[in-house]
């Protein structure tokens, strides 16, 4: 939605004081009726009641006129323009000059006639002395209308001096408690301190000492709650905070927590009333801000609210008790938080000094943790087809919530305002708008010492960005403020704050202390400024404080320029020391010290300070490698490494503690001091070292291995000892990845020598690990020797078990090794052959044509021939048939046949039928030894047909080689016609006939009667 034109009209004669608004919006739409002509209404200061001319969108034109016709209808009925409004005109609310707000209130007061009338105009009054006003308002006093009285205590305590005192008095004894209690507020604001005391000693308000003291005023307000007094004690309490000082500080620190409910509320709206009474801005703000921020305790929107603890209450009746179970209905939080609002509001319209005090403790009391989300609603509407129209879009951000608030920061801001119920504010994001916003802005020019007390102590983002840009605008405060002051705020987590510093400390000389303000911020803008000017005074460094605070800064552009710049030879033996030893002492309080700050300004000291770590007091050290938090004791082992001290002159308590703090870089830090022992010391240590190298936290596996390595570098005894360590683990398989690897680089990296020498026995190890990067080792290793002058000694079988293996370069080292020593395979006796049916089929290739190229009739035996027709894997049991028919001894026929018959194989099942007939035929015994594979081959279900037709042939002719064959025959074929399918009886009945012919009395499942051939069940066939 976008505002096309906007205009604002008031009309004030009389009593009269009216705005009305009316504006022209467009939608987005791309129908050509996308106009509305909207309008709002109501008295100045309140809440305006909406309406639009328009119903439905309409055309441009219409549209402009109706606007035109609106605002000409109301000028003519006396309304004036105060404001013509654009899309990019800046927006301005109505306010008054003090002196037209003062004389037009007076004769209205003046005017007047009905007393409620006159009283609302009164209680308006500003809360400045004025002589005349109270000397004419003593006068009304006795008027028998209670809220009339009420509002002229009220202003004649505000405005009056001492001489209206005894026109008060009276009311003191007043039957009505308000009046009586509002009267002694007023007596109390126009007498002198004598004279106050003396009233409230009357009205029986007593110093109390137990109401000075936070702690104590906390168990008086508990102990009253439980016996029902809590509010009396409340208004005792700020009836003796008048004259206690610490009686009102200990108020204002417990209001926070006393809860808006029965039992405390009255008090606390009493607390609130007469603190706008006093003008008391820290109470008003505390209240102020927990009427914005804390649900009410109640809804009374019927006539009776059912409690979850009470159950049904008539809500009318029982606020009228004094020990009401009820308080803090919705409507009254919203009542109080619209009277926050009206408070200020008439302050600032005033033009009272009060006005900027009484508006930054509330502005104060908030903070980013108050924000809410930000929200869109949409409007709709029906037109007359009944189709749903956009017609506005309501934005809140994320304070909108807060009426005091946006009041405050966003009353004159075009972007902002006021949403229909008057109790939260609408964003606008279609209003481009660059200045200020806030209400009444002359009064916060003429306060910059509190626009300053926001920017250094608020903690909510909105009131900071008021705050800086006001500030900004007075160039002469600005000017006037110390360098420590903008030190300050350039260290708030805030970026208008430190913007606003940094605007001001870029036009002043850069002294070092701003130098360092600058890079410690977290404005990189303000940093690249700082370090600038840094570079181009580096003469600076030679100021030693001002060097040690740059080195305790992390800032990575600060510190990677430090690292460059600072040299050995730039400081002296003493300077060095002076360095080291202050850095030292400051890092021990220093609780933001980060881990990589500190390495890297330990790695900085060792380079450029190590004169200085060589002369440092050890007891300076000690107390940073004892300190709590990680950084400190990484940094003090660092420099411990450094220090000339002896290993058995560090403290065991020292030692203790940081071997067994809980963090594993104090743990590896520690370790490193184990470098002040010479090898022969460190050798004690070697079993813990290795177990630390395979097993511990990344930290302590380096500086493990580092050790280890001081260890090889000082004998080769400990380097072998390491070695077969470090091969044992590896081989063990019980490492991560990230082990694995970092050991085989330790080996592959510091111990060449031994990986060179390494033994049969411990490659063999590495070899059959399951670690990868043990193999990977093993690879290495192989291929230090010569396949021809120096193999390996492992025999066959070894090598078989190698070209295995899961790593390619170990099987290919074996393929090279079996091509080359080719003597191997040919005397095995076959056990290579099981490499056929290899998984890798480079193995796979190297067997095949080894057996093809290398392998004759001499190595080809008949029981070699039949293991490889004897796989299960056809490449193989194809190749088992090609060797077979190359190197076939008709010697050896039947022995192929028995061995190849016992293969369960259809292919080898059908191979073999080959055979039958010329090694199996007219042999009983042979036949009778093949029975399992007819049987084999007949039971076959839908598979091997051919197989099938060649045995059942075969056996019919075998059938009359003997009496035991006829037999296994007929068994046979009995078995198979139980089994077999209805298209293969007629061929097995005919069979079964046959043999009936050579053996009448054979026993067979058929008989034959007459012509009809019948199973044994008689059914025909």
């Amino acid at each position: 939605m976008k505002l096309i034109k906007k205009a604002r009209l008031v009309y004030q004669q009389a009593n009269s004081d009216k705005v009305y608004e009316v504006d022209l919006v467009e939608l987005n739409s791309a129908s050509e009726r996308r106009f509305l002509v909207n309008f709002r209404y109501g008295r100045s200061g309140q809440t305006l009641r909406e309406g639009s001319k328009t119903p439905l969108p309409i055309e441009r034109e219409r549209a402009e006129k109706t606007y035109s016709s609106v605002v000409v209808s109301k000028t003519n009925k006396g309304y004036v323009h105060r404001q013509d409004a654009v899309a990019h005109d800046q927006l301005e609310r109505l306010e008054v000059t003090e002196q037209e707000h003062i004389s037009s209130l007076f004769s209205r007061i003046q005017q007047e006639s009905d007393p409620k009338q006159k009283a609302r105009q009164i209680w308006r009054l500003a809360p400045e002395q004025s002589s005349e006003v109270a000397q004419y308002l003593v006068t009304l006093l006795g008027s028998h209308h209670w809220q009339l009285d009420y509002s002229l205590l009220w202003a004649i305590g505000r405005i009056g001096d001492q001489s209206q005192l005894a026109n008060i008095t009276p009311y003191l004894s007043h039957k009505n408690p308000n009046l009586a209690a509002l009267a002694l507020e007023a007596s109390l604001a126009l007498s002198d301190e004598n004279t106050a005391l003396s009233l409230i000693r009357d009205a029986g308000v007593a110093n109390n000492p137990l109401l000075q003291s936070v702690e104590s005023l906390t168990i008086e307000l508990d102990q009253a709650s439980k016996h029902g007094d809590a509010n009396a004690l409340l208004k005792h309490c700020y009836l003796q905070a008048q004259y206690c000082r610490a009686t009102h500080s200990a108020l204002v620190s417990v209001l926070k927590d006393i809860p808006l409910a029965p039992g405390t509320f009255k008090g606390l709206r009493y607390l609130f009333k007469m603190s706008e009474f006093r003008l008391d801005a820290d109470v008003f703000a505390q209240l102020s801000y927990r009427f914005e921020t804390q649900k009410h305790y109640f809804t009374a929107d019927w006539s009776y609210y059912y409690h979850p603890r009470h159950g049904r209450i008539n809500v009318q009746e029982e606020l009228k008790k004094a020990n009401s179970r009820l308080a803090y209905s919705k409507a009254t939080r919203n009542y109080l938080r619209r009277r926050s609002w009206r408070v200020l509001k008439q302050l600032g319209i005033s033009q009272s000094p009060s006005f900027v005090v009484m508006a930054t403790q509330v502005l104060l009391a908030f903070n980013d943790s108050d924000s809410d989300n930000a929200k869109t609603s949409e409007i709709f509407q029906y037109d007359d087809n009944w189709q749903r129209q956009l017609i506005a879009v309501n934005h809140y951000e994320e304070f909108a919530q807060y009426l005091t608030f946006n009041g405050l920061l966003r009353l004159n801001h075009p972007s902002f305002s006021k949403s229909k119920n008057g109790l939260s504010w609408r964003y606008h994001p279609e209003q481009v708008f660059s200045g200020r916003g806030e209400a009444f802005p002359e009064q916060w020019d003429q306060a910059p010492d509190a626009l300053l007390t926001l920017l250094q102590n608020s903690t909510c983002q909105p009131v900071l960005a008021f705050a800086s840009t006001a500030l900004a605008d007075n160039h002469a405060f600005g000017e006037q403020l110390s360098t420590d002051l903008l030190i300050t705020l350039l260290n708030r987590p805030y970026p208008e704050c430190q913007q606003f510093a940094f605007s001001l400390i870029k036009t002043r000389p850069l002294e070092p202390k701003l130098i360092l303000a600058l890079i410690g911020c977290n404005m990189a803008e303000a940093q690249h400024f700082a370090l600038a000017a840094l570079k181009q005074q580096p003469s600076l460094l030679t100021q030693l404080d001002f060097l040690c605070s740059l080195l305790m800064i992390e800032q990575a552009e600060l510190n990677l320029w430090l690292a460059e710049t600072l040299q050995p030879t730039d400081f002296n033996q003493v300077e060095q020391t002076e360095i080291v030893s202050s850095l030292c002492t400051r890092l021990e309080p220093y609780d933001a010290l980060t881990r990589r700050h500190a390495k890297w300004l330990a790695i900085v000291l060792i380079r450029c300070m190590n004169k200085g770590i060589q002369h440092l007091d050890f007891t300076i050290l000690k107390p940073l490698a004892m300190a709590k938090h990680e950084a400190q004791q990484v940094f003090a082992c660092r420099l411990l490494v450094e220090h000339p001290i002896s290993y058995v002159d560090i403290p065991p308590e020292l030692l203790a503690a940081l071997h067994q703090s809980e963090n594993v870089g104090v743990r590896a830090r520690a370790l490193l001091l184990l470098k002040k022992q010479n090898a022969h010391e460190l050798i004690a240590q070697l079993d813990n070292l290795l177990e630390l190298s395979f097993t511990g936290a990344p930290e302590e596996r380096e500086v493990a291995l580092e050790l280890l390595l001081k260890l090889i570098i000082a004998n080769n005894k400990n380097a072998a000892a390491i070695f077969e360590g470090i091969l044992q683990k590896l081989a063990s398989n019980q490492l991560g990845d990230e082990q694995q690897l970092e050991l085989k680089n330790f080996i592959t990296l510091n111990l060449q020598p031994q990986l060179a020498t390494i033994t049969a026995d411990q490659l063999w190890l590495l070899l059959n690990a399951k670690s990868s990067q043990a193999q990977l080792l093993a690879v290495t290793a192989l291929n230090s020797r010569d396949l021809n002058s120096a193999p390996w000694p492992y025999h066959l079988k070894q090598w078989l078990q190698l070209a295995q293996s899961p790593t390619q370069a170990i099987r290919q080292y074996c393929i090279n090794y079996l091509s080359v020593h080719k003597s191997l395979l040919l005397t095995s006796q076959g056990d290579f052959l099981s490499l056929l049916e290899s998984n890798w089929p480079e193995v796979q290739a190297f067997i095949f044509a080894f057996c093809r190229n290398e392998m004759d009739q001499n190595h080809w035996s008949p029981d070699l021939i039949v293991t490889v027709c004897d796989s299960n894997n056809p490449s193989v049991q194809t190749f088992g048939r090609e060797l077979l028919q190359t190197f076939f001894e008709q010697s050896q026929g039947k022995n192929y046949l028995i061995k190849l018959s016992q293969h369960p194989s259809e292919n080898v099942e059908l191979f073999v039928t080959n055979l039958l007939s010329e090694y199996a035929a007219n042999d009983e015994a042979t036949l009778l030894k093949l029975q399992p594979y007819f049987t084999s081959v007949l039971t076959r279900v839908n598979r091997g047909r051919l197989a099938k037709d060649r045995v059942m042939a075969f056996l019919q002719q075998q059938a009359q080689c003997s009496t035991a064959v006829l037999n296994m025959v007929a068994t046979l074929f009995t078995r198979l016609s139980l089994t077999q399918v209805q298209k293969d009886k007629a061929v097995l009945l005919k069979a079964m006939l046959q043999l009936r012919k050579i053996d009448p009395n054979l026993a067979l499942p058929i008989s034959v009667l007459g012509n009809t051939v019948t199973t044994s069940s008689n059914s025909p066939v």
